[in-house]
């Protein structure tokens, strides 16, 4: 206590030493002290004044100065009651959990006020930030994320307050610095942690503070998924770093998950191996069981066999926990399932079943050997293991809802229909989320998949109800609307698409879908300009957001199919050369070229359709619609221009696309008459339609056709055995009345 005491008349003695060395006049301390005065810097003014009363000469001068200040010391201590007041006030707002914002008001009246110090003002935000950062760790430990990420963003914004407060000291400065960094990052405003830690690395008054920005911008990166920032400015911190262990074992884990995200699976096992093999320490272990569960995937990734079963033993050895037993467990299954040795898989499947602590991990190591059975294409067998995790007594119901989905695409794979429906409805039964927007919304969608579509409605309208935001009421009423398109409903489905369509928060694929939905409805509803309108809009916000244009192929083909029905050539034209540039996307492109061929084709300009339809061909990977449109516009080009060798080979090409007979009929006849009219022989005639006739895809009337045109080429003389046997073929199908005229004309020769 005493030598408290000392301490403290020390302090006070150098205070007044410096304070007498500062000053060497009495009129130098009167206008300092006047200086102090006018800024409201109380504490400086009286000691000013006081040492005006050392230095004065006459009573009169010494009695001024001491009076001035008294003045200064009640006003200072006024000045401090009223801070602590307002603190006080402050603090009894937040205990009482207002939610009014007047605890918000409280702190910004004290910001803004001229009469506290900057001083008194950081004291204040020190106060207020402990107070957020209180109320943060509540909601973490309540596991409500969502309010805990609000609260930080909170706190970054009274840091940065602070930190731009004028005359701040160097040291203070930095503080608030490091709080708006590190509480923008648990915000997730990683663009404020990122700039901030910049700052803070190239002018922080302190070797640790560099430290801290160089993390958190390790931190801030990985935040943005900037990985290769992430791998250079986490090896800068490695190097210079000299803090403690677990800090630079956190960021080698960054490192590590970076490295995995580039797929340099080499480097991800590098970083991950020095944390993942480190003892257990008190309190928490993430970075540990990060690096373990990083090291097993970056093997896995690697194919490394021999060192994901030796990482895999050491971990099971060390008995980190049962969720890590668990991972390993399932690696070390999958490696006995790519030997392929049959017994050695039964023997592993056993052994892992009966190792299984949980009926969660029984079902996931039999979803493991369903994947392999799947893969081997045993698809009877996978969905006998299926039926057997669905069995497994007491799933979690995150498991049962897992054991169904797989189950579900066993079924799909054997082309077993109704019991597909059944898994789904029992899906849209089970189903549990956190929200109850998210539950209804899944349970709506499962319900779809099961066709029940009156069910998939019930449950969208509950989700309507349940939505939260403008993007999820949109997303229901979206479903919603495809759910009525799909029952022809289409009334109805026009009002949830338009409603959708409005909704600036949906992603711009969604909202392409809805609007060109609503058009769609409005086309069945004869309201063709209507409909147009809305695939004209579409069109247009792609034009000016080519990012979009992977989803415009569709809207596009609404628009333009109408317009050649109506022979609108020239619009058709002139609209798909708008789409033709390659800052589109290939689906759009292909489109606009593939209408663009149809339409010159059909106005009157060859040369320009076989330019366009060449341009379609030059893509790669093209659909068998996409090949086949182009193929026949060449084909008709080239037919028009009497160049038959060349329409052949297209007709050709586009015989061999879709599987469609109507199209394939289309093509082949191109074929048949261009050899007729190069002047072919009947023998080669006879051979294309015979090759034509052998066409599995060719049926019903349009096979009959086709056999009869190779009937007339037959000699009535010499083939009859063959015509009569074409004719009995002809006979077994439903035939058009012109059909039946031409067999009984034949019959009758």
């Amino acid at each position: 206590m005493y030598r408290k005491i000392a301490l403290c008349a020390l302090c006070l003695t150098m205070l007044s030493a410096a304070a007498a060395e500062r000053y060497l006049t009495r009129r130098e301390a009167i206008r300092a002290a006047n200086d102090f005065r006018r800024q409201k810097r109380y504490v400086e003014a009286e000691h000013a004044f006081r040492e005006a009363q050392r230095l004065s000469k006459s009573a009169n001068d010494r009695k001024s100065a001491r009076e001035s200040a008294n003045e200064m010391h009640s006003r200072a201590r006024a000045l401090q009651n009223d801070f602590k007041n307002q603190i006080d006030e402050l603090k009894n707002i937040w205990r009482d959990d207002d939610s009014s914002g007047e605890a918000a008001r409280c702190y910004s009246a004290i910001m803004q006020s001229d009469e506290f110090t900057v001083a008194m003002k950081f004291d204040a935000y020190k106060i207020c930030n402990g107070l957020l950062s209180r109320d943060a760790n509540t909601a973490r430990l309540k596991g409500d994320y969502k309010l805990f990420q609000r609260i930080q963003g909170k706190r970054a914004k009274i840091a940065q307050q602070a930190a731009d407060l004028p005359n701040l000291p160097l040291e203070k400065h930095d503080e608030a610095l490091r709080d708006v960094m590190l509480a923008s990052r648990d915000a997730r405003d990683f663009e404020t942690c990122i700039r901030t830690a910049q700052y803070l690395l190239e002018n922080a008054s302190t070797h640790k503070t560099r430290m801290n920005a160089a993390a958190s911008l390790v931190h801030g990166y990985y935040g943005i998924k900037d990985y290769e920032n992430v791998i250079r400015s986490g090896n800068i911190f490695l190097r210079q770093s000299t803090g403690e262990l677990r800090e630079k074992q956190e960021i080698r884990v960054i490192i590590g998950n970076a490295c995995l995200a580039l797929k340099r699976y080499e480097d991800a096992a590098r970083a991950y191996r020095s944390v993942a093999m480190t003892e257990e320490e008190s309190g928490s272990n993430w970075h540990i069981r990060a690096a373990k569960s990083g090291l097993i995937s970056a093997y896995a990734a690697l194919n490394d066999d021999v060192r994901l079963k030796r990482a895999c033993e050491e971990i099971l050895a060390q008995g980190f926990d049962e969720e890590l037993n668990r991972l390993c467990n399932a690696h070390l299954f999958r490696i006995v399932l790519r030997t392929n040795d049959k017994a050695a898989i039964a023997k592993a499947c056993q052994r892992a079943l009966k190792e299984s602590v949980s009926a969660d991990q029984k079902a996931e190591t039999m979803h493991i050997y369903m994947d392999w059975l799947i893969k081997e294409k045993r698809y009877r067998e996978a969905l006998k293991t299926a039926q057997e995790a669905l069995a497994v007594p007491g799933c979690s119901n995150a498991q049962q809802e897992k054991n169904l989905r797989r189950a579900a695409e066993c079924y799909s794979r054997l082309k077993m229909t109704a019991e597909f429906n059944k898994c789904q409805l029992k899906l849209a039964e089970i189903i549990r989320r956190d929200t109850p927007f998210a539950e209804a919304f899944a349970r709506a969608s499962a319900a779809s998949a099961g066709k029940n579509y009156s069910l998939a409605v019930e449950l969208a309208e509950q989700a309507i109800k349940a939505s939260a935001d403008n993007e999820q009421l949109a997303r229901a009423s979206l479903f919603c609307g495809r759910q009525h398109l799909m029952r022809k409903e289409h009334k109805l489905a026009l009002e949830y698409f338009k409603r959708a369509a409005k909704a600036q928060e949906l992603p711009p694929r969604e909202r392409i879908d809805a609007m060109t939905s609503a058009g769609r409805c409005l086309a069945a509803l004869n309201d063709r300009e209507q409909a147009e309108k809305y695939f004209r809009s579409v069109l247009q916000y792609g034009r000016r957001h080519p990012e979009v244009s992977a989803w415009l192929a569709g809207p596009f083909y609404d628009l333009t199919r109408p317009m050649m029905n109506r022979k609108e050539f020239k619009e058709v034209i002139a609209l798909a050369e708008n789409f033709t540039g390659e800052e589109f996307h290939r689906n759009i492109r292909i489109a606009a070229y593939r209408q663009l061929a149809s339409a010159q084709l059909r106005d009157g300009d060859p040369d320009a359709a076989a330019a366009s339809a060449e341009n379609v061909l030059a893509f790669e990977k093209l659909s068998a619609w996409d090949a086949f449109d182009a193929n026949m516009t060449l084909a008709q080009v080239y037919q028009k221009k009497k160049d038959y060798d060349r329409a052949e080979h297209y007709a050709r090409n586009a015989a061999s696309g879709p599987e469609n007979s109507g199209s394939r009929r289309w093509a082949w006849w191109i074929v048949v008459n261009s050899c007729k009219a190069s002047g072919q022989s009947r023998q080669k005639q006879c051979s294309v339609l015979r090759t034509i006739l052998e066409d599995p895809v060719i049926s019903g009337r349009d096979k009959v056709d086709f056999r009869l045109a190779y009937i007339y080429l037959l000699d009535p003389e010499k083939d009859k055995v063959k015509i009569g046997q074409q004719i009995k073929l002809c006979k077994k199908e439903t035939l058009s009345p012109s059909q039946k005229k031409q067999i009984q004309a034949l019959e009758a020769k």
